[in-house]
């Protein structure tokens, strides 16, 4: 066996035997072992912080998340190594040693490369990125056909794939290549348990699912799956033997399977408590859920099939089936015999004879107390008999007792309806702007009120008000409204809101405010009121509205003298005045005029607080440079509307012009509670850091800002902070900023400055590269994107936004490799792109910008196979990417035309 071979034979498992140098490393490996993952993880954790480069850790971290389930950061952990870990590497001490390496080897493979190749290749699996784990376990099955790993994922995979030959033969591989003594057997006799589940073959599962318990005792999952065979099988014994053990840890699937156990023995009644426990542990859970309707066939089928005699509508034949049931309950538990007589009850009410019914459901009461069935059933014979008060009580009893009943629910429907329908059609018509059919109805309402209550009569007179004065009758109006005689607060509020909509259309605007008013303080909220009061200011100041208008268009010149002639008018309301006062204002400052605006929002805050109004002279104090005057003011604001952004954000801008950076720390991160992705706060906080000199805060709120909208950030202040030491690096965020807002030619200049500044700046050359590609510009972008590849600086991988015309713009991930690649197809040299593409995936393997150009280039050559399989591969990782779809369809195999 080669010597790179045998290194990537015990790879990571050397390092997990603590062939390790530094003992808190030890530590992480013994706790690993243990299966104390997230203890492992602290230790990890502390020790990339000293040495972020440490491969070794890396790689163990990534397990230590992978054992917790957090396969997405396990994920990134395992791509830094195979992205940063050189090809060949010195070996170590142990390795020498282990692996008998002559002592002038001075370097070799480095097998870190393959350790990740595993690690991702067992989360996209854990993914469901099956295509990806394929690629990866086939991979280093061609680098090592010796190492028995890579079987052991591709047996799995083949699994997944349901290719059940080739899955078996890499198990019986993987167990063939285990090296002995090294207690890993049990994972291949536990894939060969999985394989013959999956296939219908329980029997055949079971020796193997049992040799896997011998390799790892109280292993769960093999428990689990071997617990299911045994009870397929017909061991019932041996079944509920292993469920038994299975109590502490799983204990909705240990309470299922045992369950079944019983169900299989025809023990229905301790199979059916059984399920509830498992039902009750875990909602929903599919076991229970399975055993409890196999149950119910047995148990109540004769009970079900009654039921559906009576939803049939076959009331006679369902009373014959309870009664059947009533005398001969079978297998039926002793708790179904009230539920029987529901059945009878209701079956018998469908046959109009209510006596009997409701005998019947009195007898299931008596058995069952507060039994919500036989109480709704109850509900309804009181609706037949017009027993209104007794049929609610009974519903609300019903729903109290089973919220959401049907039953209920159809009661109180059935109710409403018998009660309130012809009244609930009148006010329909009078919805509908049918005002004259509605009239009628009312009318005929008052002169046949029937079973509607004698509350509802105020309303109806309302209802024919309403009506009489949408048909402009306010003289019949008015009479209808004063025949209300009112015996509540909400009915009086119901006549003065309609007297005051009277005496709004004969303009008596004094009267009507004054009954709106009463209404109100009778009612609080009324709707015909706030309607009203909405209707008067619009009667009584047209002109606010113009005004308005005027403003909401940003003419602010004619809405400012607008405004002054309403707040000049005499005999206005006080509310009406300020109205029209905030609003000159307000147009003031918009318009440019702050002196004025500050002593009109001056003559408002002396009148009464508001924020609105302290808002608008801290604005208008701070647009004159006054800002230690304009903070008190935005400050009072802030504390009237806490949760307000502008109020926040504006106090914080003038405690930072007025020098106070520490009290504008504080209202710039209320208002970061409020909108935590808002760019301006963000920015904001950026400048605040910088004048209280924390830089490292700073640069964190500045590239959130610079993320969101670049432009937005790119002032003369902000250069000059970026040509500072502590600050430079922003440059490169401002520039990526662009980038994502798609406009390249600012983007391509900042990156020309930073690499001019420092030519070993990767991602500066990767930068300046993609916006000269995406400019049009791909030769000087070739030239670009490989001075980033021999940069000192290795260039980081970065999200770019892709814009398509039809699809709207889209995230992806790509690298300086993949971006070669897209140069290449612009320049039509796709063997050069595939090469370079293939580059990019063999560090990072899920990259599917890299993916879609590959596939381009095979379909164009004629390989639409090997192009789709690439499709179907992306399609995993970004199922929604337009490039991906639209690949999917053009590689789509053709039918062939049926031969007849």
């Amino acid at each position: 066996m080669s010597l790179v071979a045998c290194i990537m034979l015990v790879g990571f498992a050397a390092m997990l035997d603590g062939a390790v140098a530094a003992p808190s490393q030890d530590d992480a490996v013994k706790l690993f072992k243990a299966e104390k993952f997230a203890e492992a993880e602290k230790v990890l954790g502390a020790i990339l912080a000293k040495s972020p480069d440490a491969m070794d850790a890396r790689l163990l971290m990534g397990w230590s998340l992978w054992g917790q389930g957090r396969y997405d950061e396990a994920l990134v952990r395992f791509k830094s190594v195979l992205r940063e870990a050189p090809a060949q590497r010195r070996p170590t001490t142990d390795e020498i040693i282990t692996f008998n390496i002559a002592s002038d080897v001075t370097a070799v493979n480095n097998p870190d490369l393959a350790s990740a190749r595993k690690g991702l290749g067992w989360t996209y699996f854990k993914k469901g990125w099956i295509r990806l784990a394929h690629a990866q376990f086939s991979a280093l099955n061609k680098l090592s056909s010796g190492w028995d790993e890579p079987y052991l994922g591709l047996g799995f995979v083949y699994l997944a794939q349901g290719k059940f030959n080739e899955s078996e033969a890499a198990f019986r591989e993987y167990l063939a290549q285990t090296p002995s003594g090294t207690n890993k057997p049990h994972e291949g006799q536990r894939g060969l348990g999985d394989l013959f589940v999956a296939k219908g073959e329980p029997a055949k599962a079971i020796p193997h699912l049992v040799a896997a318990l011998k390799g790892k005792p109280a292993w769960l999952e093999v428990q689990s799956l071997l617990a299911w065979s045994y009870l397929q099988t017909g061991d019932s014994t041996k079944a509920a033997e292993v469920f038994a053990q299975l109590k502490t840890a799983r204990p909705a699937e240990a309470e299922a399977g045992l369950a079944w156990v019983a169900l299989k023995r025809d023990r229905l009644d301790e199979a059916e408590a059984g399920f509830g426990r498992a039902l009750v542990a875990l909602p929903g859970y599919g076991r229970a859920l399975e055993g409890m309707r196999e149950l119910r066939g047995k148990r109540y089928k004769a009970f079900d099939e009654a039921w559906a005699l009576y939803y049939g509508g076959k009331h006679g034949e369902a009373v014959a089936a309870f009664e059947g049931l009533r005398k001969e309950p079978g297998r039926l538990p002793e708790t179904m015999k009230p539920l029987v007589l529901n059945g009878i009850g209701w079956a018998r009410l469908g046959l109009g004879e209510m006596d009997e019914a409701e005998r019947l459901f009195q007898e299931s009461l008596r058995q069952l107390p507060n039994g919500a069935e036989a109480t709704a059933g109850l509900g309804f014979i009181a609706l037949r008999r017009k027993e209104w008060d007794k049929a609610e009580k009974a519903f609300v009893q019903a729903n109290g007792t089973i919220p959401g009943l049907a039953a209920a629910a159809n009661g109180f429907a059935a109710l409403r309806a018998a009660r309130f329908g012809p009244h609930d059609q009148a006010w329909e018509l009078f919805y509908l702007g049918q005002h004259e059919r509605a009239i009628k109805a009312f009318e005929t309402l008052l002169a046949s009120p029937g079973d509607l209550p004698a509350t509802t009569l105020p309303f109806v007179r309302g209802g024919i008000g309403w009506s009489e004065l949408a048909l402009g009758k306010v003289d019949r109006a008015e009479e209808a409204f004063k025949q209300i005689r009112p015996a509540s607060k909400l009915e009086e509020a119901e006549a003065k809101a309609g007297s005051g909509w009277i005496a709004l259309r004969r303009n008596q605007p004094e009267q009507a405010g004054k009954l709106f008013a009463e209404a109100l303080t009778d009612a609080p909220g009324y709707a015909a009121a706030l309607r009203g009061f909405a209707e008067l200011r619009r009667v009584r100041a047209p002109e606010l509205d113009v005004a308005w208008a005027a403003y909401n268009q940003g003419k602010f010149g004619e809405a400012a003298p607008l405004f002054k002639k309403v707040s000049d008018t005499a005999g206005l309301p006080a509310e009406y005045v300020r109205e029209a006062r905030r609003g000159q204002a307000w147009s003031l400052y918009y318009g440019g005029k702050l002196q004025d605006a500050a002593a009109e929002f001056e003559q408002l805050v002396k009148a009464g607080e508001d924020a609105d109004v302290l808002y608008g002279q801290g604005l208008a104090l701070a647009g004159l440079g006054q800002h230690g005057a304009a903070a008190p003011a935005l400050g009072r604001a802030a504390a009237l509307a806490p949760g307000s952004l502008d109020y926040q954000a504006a106090q914080g801008r003038a405690l930072l012009a007025s020098g106070d950076a520490k009290g504008a720390l504080a209202a710039f991160t209320a208002a970061y509670r409020i909108a935590p992705a808002s760019a301006e706060v963000n920015r904001m906080l950026g400048w605040t850091y910088v004048k209280l000199n924390r830089p490292a805060e700073a640069k964190a709120a500045f590239r959130y800002a610079l993320t969101l909208i670049p432009g937005y950030s790119d002032d003369k202040p902000f250069r000059e902070l970026t040509g500072s030491k502590d600050y430079r690096d922003l440059r490169g965020d401002l520039a990526w900023g662009y980038v994502r807002w798609q406009t390249f030619e600012p983007a391509r200049k900042l990156f020309e400055e930073i690499a001019k500044d420092d030519a070993a700046d990767g991602n500066a050359w990767f930068g300046h590269g993609y916006a000269l590609y995406k400019l049009g510009k791909a030769p000087e972008a070739e030239a670009s994107l490989n001075r980033a590849l021999k940069a000192r600086r290795q260039a980081e991988h970065r999200t770019v936004w892709v814009v398509f015309p039809e699809s709207g713009s889209y995230p992806v991930l790509t690298d300086v490799q993949s971006i070669l690649g897209w140069v290449s197809v612009v320049a039509g040299k796709c063997e050069q792109a595939v090469e370079r593409f293939d580059a990019s995936l063999d560090r990072d393997p899920d990259l599917v910008s890299s993916m879609v150009g590959k596939a381009s280039c095979l379909a164009k050559k004629g390989e639409q196979a090997a192009a789709r399989e690439i499709y179907l591969t992306a399609q995993e990782v970004y199922p929604a990417y337009p490039p991906v779809l639209a690949g999917l369809r053009a590689t789509e195999p053709k039918k062939t035309a049926e031969v007849r």
